[in-house]
């Protein structure tokens, strides 16, 4: 379970910079290099650059996420014999067979997809803010940007269980409305160390039905999010100097 956990963890953590970099050198870098006068010669709108510019990093990351999704399910999946060698090798002894323990594996790897694809969804999340960002900065500034918008929204999900006093409380809640929901958009404590069902409903137990519709239900949130983050970005490059 550890393995599958960071190995998620791991995912995001990769794909995190090569996101950063890519949305700064497909925006800023151009407009540095006066690249961007050549396409914006072509009769095309700013708004169409920033959304093409963000499908394109976007793409960038979903590749990279289906490779290491690929390689951590196959990892897992072949891991998991020998983790529980022993188990194998008692249920043997006993005349019984490892169909119940092939079926944990098969669970444990189906939980993989929807705990990957939230992951990609903050990915994409935070790749409309440095998107958006990138139009008006550099490296060093998107940088800061992103890595402290992704600490300080994934600390907010944390904050409820703290006492605060009533001005800093107001000052928590007002920064939550504004900063990305990462707690929204990830459930790896429950798809990894968490029990789901596949049809049969007992309390306090989701189905994997459940799960994907919980996991619909954050997509839509992120698409919020990030046509909310676009459109500033949008807003931003309308104004900004080329020359």
């Amino acid at each position: 379970k550890m393995f599958r956990d960071v190995a998620i963890s791991l995912a995001l953590m990769f794909t995190l910079p090569v996101m950063i970099f890519a949305s700064t050198k497909v925006i800023d870098e151009e407009i540095e290099n006066r690249t961007m006068l050549t396409l914006m010669s072509k009769p095309i709108a700013r708004w169409q650059v920033v959304l093409g510019k963000y499908f394109g990093v976007v793409l960038v990351c979903f590749t990279m996420m289906v490779a290491f999704g690929l390689m951590a399910a196959a990892c897992s999946y072949v891991r998991y014999f020998d983790d529980m060698r022993t188990d194998y090798y008692t249920g043997s002894a006993a005349g019984g067979e490892g169909g119940a323990l092939d079926f944990m594996n098969i669970q444990a790897l189906r939980a993989l997809a929807p705990a990957l694809l939230l992951q990609f969804m903050q990915i994409a999340t935070l790749a409309a803010v440095s998107v958006a960002v990138s139009t008006r900065f550099g490296l060093a500034i998107n940088i800061t940007v992103v890595m402290t918008i992704h600490i300080a929204a994934n600390l907010m999900r944390y904050a409820g269980a703290v006492a605060l006093p009533g001005p800093v409380h107001g000052l928590v809640v007002a920064l939550a409305s504004v900063l990305p929901g990462m707690g929204l958009l990830d459930l790896n404590q429950r798809l990894v160390y968490g029990n789901f069902t596949y049809g049969e409903t007992y309390p306090g137990i989701p189905t994997y039905g459940q799960i994907w519709e919980y996991v619909g239900l954050a997509g839509v949130y992120a698409v919020f999010y990030i046509a909310a983050a676009l459109s500033f970005g949008m807003a931003m490059f309308r104004t900004r100097e080329l020359t």
